[in-house]
């Protein structure tokens, strides 16, 4: 058997974080041991998880999508590390391994985020913590989201664009707007919005930078105009792009477009406590 030792695996705000599988004090020896004495038990259950993870996979897709989807879900779990944090508790941070490597970044933790979603809202709120709690700080004082934590493996503030210091290539839109579904997503996973409201402030101060500040008075209101807007775009796609008596891979793929639109209006109005219809 064959491992490599992790003493510390992230360091985040100057802090060195131990990996999550050494949160109880095991080191690599009693991991390989661990290994050793739930091989046969664990290879059963990833087998009947791969099993039930490819049939979904085909029945929504097809054999070539699910072997795609496949791809992405080996890239969504290695693009990253989960550590443990003062209490024990999972925190989640993603590199961008095709570019410049940052760490933490929204826009590449918010397409990961329905995989880790499937799971349950621990999984999500494993990477928004640690963002958020940045976003939080007094290093970030933009009325925006940040785009990223710093440079794998050292999460120690925002390092593209302007950083911390000007708002120069930052991505007010496109992060804040990530947020705000990602937190909308955990709600109504939960039936609550308690995990949001602990960073309302923070919230709300994206969600103006998500428009005009004069005309946009509160989150709920940019959130409101966001659903409006989208909806309509969705209406207009839906009568120029015929869905059914299409080729199959064209049916399929507007399906799939339609299904994420539904679950995008779904997120939003459980954020605003307006229940969704199933069908329209």
């Amino acid at each position: 058997m064959l491992a490599y030792d992790d003493e510390f695996s992230i360091q985040y705000m100057r802090k060195n974080l131990r990996p999550y599988w050494r949160r109880n004090g095991d080191d690599a020896a009693a991991l390989l041991k661990k290994a050793a004495a739930d091989y046969e038990s664990l290879k059963k259950r990833c087998e009947q998880f791969d099993a039930e993870l490819m049939a979904d996979l085909r029945k929504a897709g097809g054999e070539k999508y699910a072997k795609l989807a496949a791809l992405a879900y080996r890239q969504c779990f290695a693009a990253g590390k989960f550590v443990a944090d003062d209490n024990g508790q999972p925190l989640q941070f993603c590199k961008e391994n095709h570019s410049n490597g940052c760490i933490g970044t929204s826009d590449v933790f918010y397409p990961m985020a329905p995989q880790f979603l499937l799971f349950g809202p621990s999984l999500a709120k494993s990477f928004l913590v640690p963002f958020m709690n940045y976003a939080a700080s007094e290093r970030w004082r933009f009325p925006f989201a940040p785009h990223d934590l710093g440079t794998y493996p050292k999460a120690n503030g925002q390092v593209y664009g302007g950083g911390e210091r000007t708002e120069e290539n930052q991505m007010p839109v496109e992060e804040s707007g990530n947020l705000l579904i990602l937190m909308a997503a955990v709600a109504q996973m939960e039936s609550n919005a308690d995990f949001a409201g602990t960073y309302w402030k923070q919230l709300d101060k994206q969600g103006h930078g998500l428009g005009d500040y004069d005309k946009i008075e509160n989150l709920l209101e940019v959130v409101s105009t966001y659903l409006h807007e989208t909806a309509g775009k969705v209406h207009l796609w839906y009568h120029k792009a015929h869905v059914l008596n299409e080729p199959e891979p064209v049916t399929r793929a507007r399906l799939l477009l339609a299904r994420a639109a539904q679950i995008v209006l779904r997120n939003g109005l459980t954020m605003l406590g307006i229940s969704a219809p199933e069908r329209m």
